[in-house]
């Protein structure tokens, strides 16, 4: 009841008037009842701005660990909202509000806080207005190491967050990680994904401080540094200039019909991955149509005796077909891109002839 009481005005003045935002105070006090602070905030509507806000605050940063990560996990729904188009203070403050305390909580002394909220902070990133907020809150994630990693990558997909993340140098040191060893920690994180959805299909996680469910989603590969890199214009300069594209051809062109050595097999299907990531961005058109990276692919996938890398081939296609000059380049090849009522790509793609995919030859 005082929680649909709250997501209206004449309730949260009942509230005031009656001193009930008072004792909600003195409730999350509490330091005995964890189950009392929870429910509380749980049940209270936050979309108006209200001393309700003031109160999910205090839980926030001073509140035991586990209440911390549930109010935390709350904020979820409210960061979500796509960002309003107006320019009212009022419209434009309601999402604002939940990245603004999302972003404070980066700065929690317990980790798990953390990892709560850039895993919130990522997920309304796919929002650009909210991506395009959360960078100007220019948050810190140093000190998070690979827990921000994520989030970090996000920023790459815009020209204001790739001058900040210049800023910061993180571009430069993270592109050479990436060449040296994380583009090959890639593979092994998507694999190990692909094998769970093979085996744990629709497969359901209970949140353990959350009052949804939320359903863990396998086979969905993780955000790809230079994927990201290549959504802007000075990506892909960077790109071009450290020569980082023309060293995946060369090196899927030398070692495409490797059977044997297990490195080099984990190094060819990194390349073949970031190609793959590269090419789905409409901006990668010069990298596919200056090199014969396509075509290389296509002949990975239609001749490799090894069957992961034959799979790593056909889902880098599939991601090249998300871009149009990739659609084109992969027509030419004799393959066929499955397009939805509009046209749009679906990420998938299959030979004209299915024997040049599902035939192996001994």
């Amino acid at each position: 009841m005082l929680g649909i009481l709250s997501a209206h005005q004449q309730g949260l003045e009942m509230m005031e008037r009656w001193k009930m935002v008072n004792m909600f105070y003195h409730v999350v006090e509490l330091e005995d009842r964890e189950d009392l602070v929870k429910l509380l905030v749980s049940s209270m509507d936050y979309t108006l701005d209200s001393h309700l806000r003031i109160i999910l605050s205090k839980t926030l940063t001073s509140g035991s660990q586990s209440v911390r990560i549930h109010a935390t996990r709350l904020l979820r729904k409210y960061a979500m909202r796509q960002m309003p188009q107006s320019d009212t203070a009022v419209d434009t403050a309601y999402a604002e509000w939940a990245i603004q305390l999302l972003v404070t909580q980066l700065y929690d002394p317990d980790i798990e806080v953390c990892e709560a909220a850039v895993k919130i902070l990522e997920e309304a990133c796919n929002d650009a207005d909210s991506l395009g907020y959360v960078v100007r809150c220019r948050p810190a994630l140093d000190h998070l190491g690979e827990i921000g990693a994520p989030l970090l990558l996000r920023f790459l997909s815009t020209s204001i967050g790739y001058q900040y993340l210049d800023d910061l140098d993180y571009i430069s040191q993270e592109m050479d990680d990436w060449f040296l060893g994380r583009n090959d920690a890639y593979v092994m994180v998507v694999e190990a994904s692909l094998a769970q959805a093979l085996t744990q299909s629709g497969h359901i996680r209970k949140v353990r401080h959350g009052d949804q469910p939320e359903p863990q989603v396998y086979g969905s590969a993780p955000p790809h540094f230079y994927r990201e890199l290549a959504r802007t214009s000075e990506g892909c300069k960077l790109l071009q200039s450290k020569g980082h594209f023309e060293d995946f051809v060369t090196i899927i062109k030398t070692h495409g019909m490797e059977e044997i050595d297990a490195e080099t097999i984990l190094k060819l299907k990194g390349a073949i991955w970031a190609i793959g990531n590269i090419g789905s961005m409409e901006l990668s058109a010069p990298f596919l149509e200056s090199s014969l990276a396509v075509e290389l692919v296509v002949r990975i996938a239609e001749q490799s005796k090894v069957m992961s890398v034959r799979g790593t081939a056909f889902f880098a296609l599939g991601l090249i077909s998300k871009s149009i000059h990739g659609q084109e380049i992969i027509a030419e090849q004799g393959w066929e891109v499955a397009v939805d009522d509009f046209g749009q790509s679906l990420g998938i793609c299959l030979p004209a002839d299915f024997g040049k995919l599902f035939m192996v030859c001994t």
